[in-house]
């Protein structure tokens, strides 16, 4: 049935709420069981809200975080509210902050992974919500379905005029229950609000040597779930985390302590664009990866500077400027030097696969026996990081890449399966990226119908978050590859009809 905010049977809904004191959160789960209405939708009915209103209090949320110039429509917001399309980070952030809630909560189809990310950060990504205040003018109307539940304050009456003002916020919680199993939001908001006051009022004279180590600490976990972990996912607690740094960089620090955090801001600057890179944004990738470089220069350190060169050669390499590709590759190889780091193994690598795509072979097979004797002056903290370091497999995944364009496809079959062989069977992006490489090979040998049949085994393996741009560059390079004259082979058929699942480009 077709119901708007003022439909009676949605009324109603809210009335009952108001009577038997829902949170939000409960109130918008009955709307979208009863109506058949997505989270989202149902969050704005639990409120009352029109869609015009959602826009305007979307939009003063918006301004308020400093995002006044985001551009926001009526039609947007009932777009995401079908399904139809996803809000960018920006504008998902201000709908937490609209909802007072977290990603999870308003998209469970498209966050259900939400908090398995092993970053000490992942389950406060969205908490930093502040929590329900009674008579704050933008709080959706959850006054009304918490009535009669608010707490006195500890220590004085809700209306003493010396209580502190963020006790006052805390009087206003609902009671201490929980909801599938722990606490409600609201809650949860509070008690981070309360640890990060906290933790600034400690490191107000000199920032911690807990707080830089727990930073460092951060970077190795995102390195360990890199390959395993949803793109999107991994994209927007990256970006909140990188904000946090730049809190605690604008702390008084030792000069030990500033250069750390500046090389982990790099580090991280770095993973946002390589993951901006992964879901096809190449405009906004390179723009990050420039803001890692400035950090890795201000760190000081050689090897940072030359893994983010090498990192950046990957935009021009998959937008198919091969030429700025190789520059990028020779520039971080310069960088490197003589010193033994991972990015001299893997700019050479890089270099290697954007040569045998100009359909230089000599050159690629001396770039290959570069990175291979790189590689193999490299130490095992650097051979296990699949990050910000250069495993073995990747090794053998880039020369497969490469020796397949110049034709020894024996010798890329090789290194294919050594690769395939050393990852773990949650490890999706560079195995996925490997099966296009192995279909590309098929169809030069004229194999279209196992190409297509091969490449479309790929892409059904991938679930929708795994589906990233990058994926699909490789699949419409291998179907634009194919004669006309092939095109109405039934495996080709299939194979263009899983393309059509494809995220459009950035």
């Amino acid at each position: 049935m077709s119901v708007n905010h003022t439909s009676p049977a949605v009324r109603a809904m809210r009335e009952q709420a108001t009577r038997e004191g829902w949170i939000v959160e409960d109130a918008a789960a009955h709307m979208r069981s009863a109506f058949k209405v997505t989270t989202l939708r149902g969050y704005r009915f639990a409120c009352g809200w029109s869609l015009e209103e959602a826009v305007e209090r979307l939009l003063a949320e918006l301004r308020a975080s400093g995002h006044d110039t985001e551009r926001l429509t009526y039609s947007d917001l009932g777009r995401w509210e079908t399904g139809h399309c996803k809000p960018n980070s920006v504008h998902l952030d201000g709908l937490c902050r609209l909802y007072r809630t977290r990603p999870d909560k308003l998209f469970p189809e498209v966050f259900r992974d939400y908090g398995e990310v092993k970053s000490s950060s992942c389950a406060e990504m969205a908490t930093s919500i502040p929590a329900f205040a009674a008579g704050d003018p933008t709080t959706p109307q959850v006054n009304d379905l918490r009535a009669g539940r608010d707490l006195p304050a500890a220590g004085g009456s809700k209306n003493d005029p010396n209580q502190d003002a963020n006790m006052k916020s805390w009087a206003t919680l609902p009671g201490i229950t929980v909801f599938g199993g722990g606490l409600i939001t609201p809650i949860i908001n509070g008690i981070v609000g309360v640890r990060r006051r906290i933790d600034t009022t400690l490191e107000s004279t000199n920032l911690s040597e807990t707080t830089v180590a727990h930073w460092e600490d951060v970077v190795n976990q995102y390195a360990a779930a890199y390959q395993a972990v949803p793109r999107l996912h991994m994209l927007l607690n990256a970006v909140a985390d990188v904000e946090r740094v730049q809190y605690a960089l604008e702390q008084r620090q030792l000069l030990d302590q500033r250069r750390r955090l500046t090389y982990v801001t790099a580090q991280l600057a770095g993973l946002v664009g390589a993951l901006l890179i992964d879901l096809g944004d190449y405009q906004e990738a390179r723009e990050w990866l420039r803001t890692a470089l400035i950090a890795a220069e201000e760190a000081e350190d050689r090897a940072l500077r030359a893994w983010v060169l090498a990192e950046q050669a990957y935009v021009p390499l998959y937008a198919g400027d091969l030429p700025a590709a190789l520059e990028l590759t020779e520039n971080a190889a310069t960088m490197a030097g003589n010193t033994r780091c991972a990015a001299s193994a893997m700019a050479r690598a890089i270099q290697a696969r954007a040569l045998a795509r100009l359909g230089r072979g000599e050159e690629t097979r001396r770039a290959l026996d570069q990175a291979r004797s790189a590689f193999d002056t490299l130490g095992e903290d650097e051979t296990d990081n699949t990050l910000y370091g250069y495993t073995r497999r990747q090794l053998e995944f880039h020369s497969g890449a490469a020796l397949t364009y110049i034709g020894a496809m024996d010798e890329a079959e090789v290194s294919q399966h050594a690769a395939a062989s050393m990852y773990a069977p949650d490890e999706y992006l560079d195995p996925a990226l490997m099966g296009f490489d192995r279909a590309i090979g098929l169809a030069r040998l004229n194999d279209i119908e196992e190409a297509c049949r091969h490449a479309t085994a790929t892409l059904n393996r991938l679930d929708e978050g795994r589906r990233t741009g990058i994926l699909f560059t490789r699949a419409r390079e291998l179907y634009a590859g194919i004669p006309e004259s092939s095109r109405n082979q039934r495996a080709v058929r299939d194979f263009h009809e899983a393309l059509t699942l494809a995220p459009t480009p950035a």
